[in-house]
């Protein structure tokens, strides 16, 4: 899953805050693009029937998290990767 998270962002052009090599399998962080904001779209994709998490602390207005452990399927992660590509038009 964060294979694929991370194919996802490479092909929309979206920043991962961690560096090749130093990135979880559990969680991936992204910038947030534009004027988007950590909250922002994550209530515009809450409005959608997913959820994401905001970044935290002082990052929490400027990323946003999509986690890859739990109760996900792969199907559902393409799902939420559709819904946040057209959130974020793109």
């Amino acid at each position: 899953m964060a294979a694929r998270t991370q194919a996802w962002c490479d092909e929309l052009g979206l920043v991962i805050l961690a560096k090749p090599g130093f990135r979880s399998p559990t969680v991936t962080t992204i910038l947030c693009p534009g004027d988007w904001t950590g909250p922002k779209l994550a209530a515009a994709v809450k409005q959608q029937g997913f959820q994401i998490a905001t970044g935290y602390g002082r990052m929490k207005d400027e990323t946003f998290r999509i986690g890859h452990m739990g109760d996900h399927t792969m199907d559902r992660l393409d799902a939420l990767l559709d819904v946040l590509k057209q959130v974020l038009g793109r």
